[in-house]
Protein backbone atom coordinates (compact mmCIF):
# COMPACT_ATOMS: atom_id res chain seq x y z
CA UNK A 1 0.00 0.00 0.00
CA UNK A 2 2.33 2.75 -1.21
CA UNK A 3 1.85 6.18 -2.70
CA UNK A 4 0.71 4.50 -5.95
CA UNK A 5 -2.34 3.05 -4.16
CA UNK A 6 -3.39 6.35 -2.64
CA UNK A 7 -3.08 8.15 -5.99
CA UNK A 8 -5.13 5.37 -7.62
CA UNK A 9 -7.77 5.84 -4.95
CA UNK A 10 -7.79 9.58 -5.54
CA UNK A 11 -8.21 9.02 -9.30
CA UNK A 12 -11.01 6.53 -8.63
CA UNK A 13 -12.76 8.97 -6.28
CA UNK A 14 -12.29 11.75 -8.81
CA UNK A 15 -13.85 9.58 -11.57
CA UNK A 16 -16.74 8.62 -9.29
CA UNK A 17 -17.33 12.28 -8.46
CA UNK A 18 -17.22 13.14 -12.21
CA UNK A 19 -19.66 10.33 -12.93
CA UNK A 20 -22.00 11.52 -10.16
CA UNK A 21 -21.70 15.08 -11.45
CA UNK A 22 -22.65 13.93 -14.97
CA UNK A 23 -25.60 11.96 -13.60
CA UNK A 24 -26.79 14.92 -11.52
CA UNK A 25 -26.23 17.27 -14.45
CA UNK A 26 -28.34 15.03 -16.70
CA UNK A 27 -31.02 14.76 -14.01
CA UNK A 28 -30.95 18.54 -13.62
CA UNK A 29 -31.41 18.98 -17.40
CA UNK A 30 -34.29 16.51 -17.40
CA UNK A 31 -35.97 18.23 -14.45
CA UNK A 32 -35.47 21.61 -16.10
CA UNK A 33 -37.19 20.45 -19.32
CA UNK A 34 -40.02 18.90 -17.25
CA UNK A 35 -40.38 22.21 -15.42
CA UNK A 36 -40.52 24.09 -18.74
CA UNK A 37 -43.20 21.70 -20.01
CA UNK A 38 -45.24 22.20 -16.84
CA UNK A 39 -44.89 25.98 -17.14
CA UNK A 40 -46.00 25.89 -20.79
CA UNK A 41 -49.01 23.73 -19.85
CA UNK A 42 -49.89 26.11 -17.01
CA UNK A 43 -49.61 29.11 -19.32
CA UNK A 44 -51.78 27.35 -21.92
CA UNK A 45 -54.37 26.48 -19.27
CA UNK A 46 -54.30 30.05 -18.06
CA UNK A 47 -54.88 31.32 -21.62
CA UNK A 48 -57.70 28.76 -22.08
CA UNK A 49 -59.32 29.81 -18.79
CA UNK A 50 -59.19 33.48 -19.72
CA UNK A 51 -60.78 32.66 -23.10
CA UNK A 52 -63.42 30.52 -21.38
CA UNK A 53 -64.13 33.27 -18.85
CA UNK A 54 -64.49 35.83 -21.64
CA UNK A 55 -66.81 33.56 -23.63
CA UNK A 56 -68.85 32.74 -20.53
CA UNK A 57 -69.15 36.42 -19.64
CA UNK A 58 -70.29 37.23 -23.19
CA UNK A 59 -72.85 34.41 -23.12
CA UNK A 60 -74.12 35.49 -19.70
CA UNK A 61 -74.54 39.07 -20.95
CA UNK A 62 -76.43 37.81 -24.00
CA UNK A 63 -78.63 35.56 -21.84
CA UNK A 64 -79.38 38.47 -19.49
CA UNK A 65 -80.35 40.58 -22.50
CA UNK A 66 -82.64 37.85 -23.80
CA UNK A 67 -84.15 37.43 -20.34
CA UNK A 68 -84.83 41.16 -20.12
CA UNK A 69 -86.55 41.03 -23.54
CA UNK A 70 -88.62 38.05 -22.46
CA UNK A 71 -89.63 39.91 -19.28
CA UNK A 72 -90.69 42.91 -21.38
CA UNK A 73 -92.69 40.67 -23.73
CA UNK A 74 -94.37 38.97 -20.78
CA UNK A 75 -95.20 42.33 -19.22
CA UNK A 76 -96.77 43.55 -22.49
CA UNK A 77 -98.64 40.26 -22.89
CA UNK A 78 -99.94 40.50 -19.32
CA UNK A 79 -101.20 44.03 -19.96
CA UNK A 80 -102.92 42.89 -23.17
CA UNK A 81 -104.47 39.94 -21.32
CA UNK A 82 -105.74 42.18 -18.53
CA UNK A 83 -107.33 44.57 -21.07
CA UNK A 84 -108.97 41.64 -22.88
CA UNK A 85 -110.26 40.21 -19.59
CA UNK A 86 -111.71 43.59 -18.64
CA UNK A 87 -113.38 43.89 -22.07
CA UNK A 88 -114.73 40.35 -21.77
CA UNK A 89 -116.23 40.93 -18.34
CA UNK A 90 -117.76 44.25 -19.51
CA UNK A 91 -119.16 42.52 -22.59
CA UNK A 92 -120.50 39.68 -20.42
CA UNK A 93 -122.19 42.21 -18.11
CA UNK A 94 -123.82 43.88 -21.14
CA UNK A 95 -125.03 40.51 -22.44
CA UNK A 96 -126.46 39.58 -19.05
CA UNK A 97 -128.23 42.96 -18.88
CA UNK A 98 -129.60 42.46 -22.42
CA UNK A 99 -130.78 38.93 -21.55
CA UNK A 100 -132.58 40.22 -18.46
CA UNK A 101 -134.25 42.83 -20.68
CA UNK A 102 -135.36 40.11 -23.10
CA UNK A 103 -136.69 38.04 -20.18
CA UNK A 104 -138.75 41.05 -19.08
CA UNK A 105 -140.09 41.49 -22.63
CA UNK A 106 -140.99 37.80 -22.83
CA UNK A 107 -142.84 37.98 -19.47
CA UNK A 108 -144.77 41.04 -20.66
CA UNK A 109 -145.65 39.30 -23.94
CA UNK A 110 -146.82 36.18 -22.07
CA UNK A 111 -148.99 38.29 -19.82
CA UNK A 112 -150.36 40.14 -22.85
CA UNK A 113 -151.05 36.84 -24.63
CA UNK A 114 -152.86 35.43 -21.57
CA UNK A 115 -154.99 38.55 -21.35
CA UNK A 116 -155.66 38.48 -25.10
CA UNK A 117 -156.60 34.81 -25.10
CA UNK A 118 -158.95 35.25 -22.13
CA UNK A 119 -160.56 38.26 -23.91
CA UNK A 120 -160.92 36.16 -27.05
CA UNK A 121 -162.51 33.41 -24.96
CA UNK A 122 -164.91 35.92 -23.40
CA UNK A 123 -165.77 37.31 -26.87
CA UNK A 124 -166.35 33.80 -28.22
CA UNK A 125 -168.69 32.92 -25.32
CA UNK A 126 -170.67 36.09 -25.74
CA UNK A 127 -170.90 35.47 -29.50
CA UNK A 128 -172.03 31.85 -29.00
CA UNK A 129 -174.50 32.81 -26.28
CA UNK A 130 -176.06 35.52 -28.43
CA UNK A 131 -176.61 33.10 -31.28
Amino acid sequence: GGPQDSSNMAILRHEQALHQFEMLSRKHGHLQSEYKKCLEQLNQRSVDLVALKTTAAREIRAARGELALIHEELKKQREVNQKQLKQLSESKAEHVKALKGKDEEIKKLRTFLKLASSRIEIERRSVSSSC
